[in-house]
């Protein structure tokens, strides 16, 4: 059984920044999160960025774009990561705290989501550049359940898939270098 059967790919990124547009975009987004005062809200627009951000490096790296915007789009993939840790500190209200036990799995979705596209998307780009983002992934992970209590034994079998999946993308590409 698989555990992501359920998963929500990863939708169109829409404006990507290889197009003039894109610093608009970011203009919106970032227009967007100065005007929520609600934690809870604010918990699910860096979750949809987030998971935009993730859209996008898959993007750029399917398509063999210019690699720079890599690094641009993990900072920020790191960047609302960090924002959901610090909320999960300063905010212990009952809607906040669901917000971070979606996070949770939603980090968990992402990595298997790098996992599944590591070979064909990722060809073009420079795979420590996405390990390190998974590497991430896993910290930020880690980070939200130390600091915020939740518990996270209903992802067992989907933490248990992410990981398996991920050591066999890894595996298979450092088997091909040899």
């Amino acid at each position: 059984m698989n555990s992501f059967s359920n998963l929500e790919w990863l939708q169109d990124p829409g404006i990507n920044p290889a197009s003039i547009l894109y610093p608009f975009d970011l203009i919106s987004e970032k227009a967007q999160e100065v005007s929520l005062r609600n934690n809870s809200k604010l918990a699910k627009l860096y979750d949809t960025l987030a998971k935009e951000r993730l859209s996008e490096i898959i993007s750029i790296c399917g398509h063999a774009q210019e690699q720079r915007h890599i690094i641009s789009l993990q900072n920020s993939y790191k960047e609302y990561s960090k924002n959901m840790m610090t909320l999960a500190k300063k905010d212990r209200s009952k809607n906040v705290r669901i917000a971070f036990r979606e996070w949770i799995e939603k980090l968990i979705e992402h990595k298997y989501i790098i996992a599944v596209e590591f070979h064909e998307a990722f060809k073009n780009c420079q795979k420590d550049t996405l390990i390190e983002l998974v590497n991430f992934i896993d910290r930020a992970y880690s980070e939200i359940i130390d600091h915020t209590n939740i518990s996270d034994d209903h992802l067992f079998f989907k933490k248990d898939e992410a990981l398996w999946i991920w050591e066999i993308a890894i595996e298979s590409e450092f088997s091909k270098e040899k």
